[in-house]
């Protein structure tokens, strides 16, 4: 059976188009519509034993979905940022300063194989930042990168070490 691949040393350019940050939104607008109306719904039934009346739904959505649209719209910016993984480690950096590198985690919150949103949490500070990775931004880097994430304990040892590790 075939090793998995080690991820190597690797930095790719990433940003969050206008449709990924459209999806964004729209995703959240829709899990927080769902659950706003499924509280209004419950306390609904807790209050009066009448039925819901049809007007309340699209009122919470309304009122609660789309601020939060507005909300991940805004918070998620489109900057473009330099995201690299170097012996076993996470850094972000701004692409007019690549040398200011800001160590954190990456977590992979939506896979659908060839496209990932990915979340970037610094150690240091309470940033936070969001972007969407495919094959297309990432290039030759999307094996590793993906290895990375996956894989984030071996993917930073050389590939004999990890093999004698597993076994």
């Amino acid at each position: 059976m075939p090793s998995p691949r080690v991820a190597t040393a690797f930095g790719l350019t990433l940003r969050l188009a206008p449709r990924d940050r459209a999806l964004l939104a729209a995703w959240v607008a829709l899990s927080v519509s769902v659950f706003a109306v499924w509280l209004a719904a419950l306390g609904w039934m807790a209050w009066t034993p009448a039925p819901m009346p049809s007007w309340l739904a699209p009122l919470v959505v309304v009122s609660f979905g789309l601020p939060a649209a507005w909300w991940t719209r805004r918070r998620a910016v489109g900057e473009v940022a330099l995201l690299h993984w170097r012996e076993g480690a996470w850094y972000l950096a701004a692409p007019d300063d690549p040398e200011r590198r800001d160590g954190g985690r990456v977590e992979p919150m939506i896979d659908l194989g060839g496209w990932m949103l990915l979340r970037f949490r610094s150690d240091e500070s309470k940033l936070e930042r969001w972007f969407v990775a495919d094959p297309a931004q990432a290039g030759s880097t999307w094996h590793d990168m993906r290895a990375a994430l996956y894989r984030p304990a071996q993917a930073g040892v050389p590939r004999g070490q990890a093999q004698a590790r597993r076994q």
